[in-house]
C-alpha cells in the first residue's frame, strides 16, 4: 500500500510541476494525505477537504 500511496504521489507531483506549479507540494501531499486518514467516512473526508481547501485559498488569496 505504502508503495502504491509513494508511485501516486510520484505522478501527482509530476502534473504539478508541469500543469501547475504555483500550488506548494504540500498541498498535494495534504490531500492524500486527508484521503488516506478519512477512508472510512466520505462525509467527514469531504468536510475535512472543504475546510483545508478554504484554508489554502485563502492564504494564496493573501500571498497575491
Amino acid at each position: 500500500m505504502k508503495n502504491s500511496l509513494d508511485e501516486l504521489l510520484a505522478v501527482l507531483e509530476e502534473i504539478r510541476k508541469e500543469k501547475h506549479p504555483e500550488i506548494p507540494s504540500s498541498v498535494i501531499r495534504d490531500i492524500a494525505a486527508i484521503q488516506r486518514d478519512n477512508q472510512e467516512s466520505s462525509a467527514v473526508r469531504q468536510g475535512k477537504l472543504k475546510n483545508y481547501f478554504n484554508q489554502v485559498t485563502e492564504g494564496m488569496g493573501k500571498e497575491s
